[in-house]
């Protein structure tokens, strides 16, 4: 996800610290920027995805969120609340909102381990 010429671009100011975190801090404040702007348009439908593929980006967001999925603390009665899936997604097939969630969970512990 970072740029290789952005990287390179970088390094010419390795040597001045201030200069160094104050650009690498600004990428990822665009970064995480740039995701919470995708996962709201895929929420509301703005981008189009298969179902599986919202399912598994939630999944994904579970993890950035909070970590590797904790039985204890991650029941799916919980993530109800959550914002996981687009409205179209939710009424397009007959399941409830906890055997979503129960979906989303099966793939977030298969991220154990990836970085929030």
């Amino acid at each position: 996800m970072f740029p290789k010429n952005l990287f390179k671009k970088l390094l010419k100011y390795r040597n001045q610290k201030k200069i160094f975190i104050l650009i690498y801090s600004l990428f990822f404040v665009f970064q995480k920027l740039f995701y919470l702007q995708v996962k709201d348009s895929v929420l509301l439908d703005e981008i189009y995805c298969p179902a599986e593929t919202c399912v598994l980006l939630a999944s994904y967001s579970m993890q950035a969120k909070y970590g590797n999925f904790n039985e204890d603390l991650h029941q799916p009665e919980k993530l109800i609340n959550e914002r996981l899936l687009p409205r179209r997604v939710m009424e397009q097939f007959q399941l409830s909102a906890e055997e979503w969630a129960k979906r989303v969970i099966n793939w977030w512990k298969e991220h154990r381990g990836l970085l929030k």
